[in-house]
């Protein structure tokens, strides 16, 4: 599985590089979704 790049924005929130339509999140979303659910309540997805 590949893992996002994480940054912060200046409220903190974690901005994440993470792609929901990429072909191997929709087969398998759930592992991902759990990622982001360690990252942050509220993350900013860039895509």
């Amino acid at each position: 599985m590949a893992s996002a790049n994480v940054k912060h924005t200046r409220v903190n929130v974690p901005v994440s590089d993470f792609d929901p339509y990429a072909d191997e999140v929709l087969r398998k979303p759930y592992p991902y979704y759990k990622q982001l659910r360690e990252l942050d309540p509220v993350v900013w997805l860039e895509r």
